[in-house]
């Protein structure tokens, strides 16, 4: 069976939805926002603005697929396994990455900014 665009993308609607109820998302979200509007609320660059967003973005999107595949895991192997917890530890770390990234980006911008002034 055939399902049309708005379906797909009432589902997809539903998967972020999901992945809305963890908390590390939304704390994600949350940072995210905050630096997508610092970014309007500060003179930056249009290239400045566009990697704010991208790195909120990304750092948003390993934190679904961190989520997503825990949530495969746990359905998978309910009782505590250290293989999963490994495979846990790495997805975590993924997202610290993608976090650290956009700090690092994030302080490159600042840093250019401070030193314009």
């Amino acid at each position: 069976m055939r399902h049309g665009v708005w379906f797909s993308v009432r589902n997809a609607w539903t998967g972020i939805l999901q992945i809305a109820k963890g908390r590390m998302f939304l704390i994600g979200l949350v940072v995210g926002g905050g630096a997508i509007t610092l970014s309007w609320v500060f003179t930056l660059t249009m290239f400045d603005r566009i990697a704010v967003v991208t790195f909120s973005v990304l750092v948003l999107c390993f934190e679904g697929f961190n989520s997503t595949i825990e949530k495969l895991l746990d359905l998978v192997s309910p009782e505590y396994s250290p293989q999963v917890r490994v495979i846990k530890d790495m997805l975590a770390g993924t997202v610290l990455l993608g976090a650290i990234g956009a700090v690092i980006v994030g302080g490159l911008i600042i840093a250019r900014l401070l030193e314009v002034r």
